[in-house]
């Protein structure tokens, strides 16, 4: 189901911000978020979090079993992913090979690396 794959895409993008905060990049790059940042220019909907919503149960027979699967929330700790505790090292140097292998200075002035 492709909500599934949006779902990890949202988590991955997360993660990804959760590291940019946590490495200061921006302040490093001297972002303001002049414009993403302000509420006014770019309305962002808030509501208030459900602190409790009705449990969804489905029943299956499976054979002579009576399954009875119980569904919940969903809730995202970004900052755990980057716990110490969580992190692999490169100990074969694979990531340092493949880093090396990139080339920025290749871009056309004014050309994003995503282009």
């Amino acid at each position: 189901s492709p909500v599934y794959a949006q779902l990890r895409n949202l988590i991955d993008m997360v993660i990804a911000s959760a590291f940019i905060q946590q490495q200061d990049y921006y302040s490093q790059a001297d972002w303001k978020m002049d414009v993403l940042g302000r509420e006014d220019r770019f309305p962002v909907e808030t509501l208030h979090a459900p602190k409790q919503v009705e449990t969804a149960v489905n029943a299956i027979w499976k054979g002579s079993t009576l399954m009875t699967p119980i569904g919940g929330g969903v809730v995202l700790h970004p900052s755990l992913a980057l716990a110490t505790d969580n992190l692999l090292r490169d100990e074969q140097g694979h990531l340092k090979e493949l880093h090396a292998h990139i080339k920025l200075d290749s871009l056309a002035k004014g050309q994003w690396w995503w282009d």
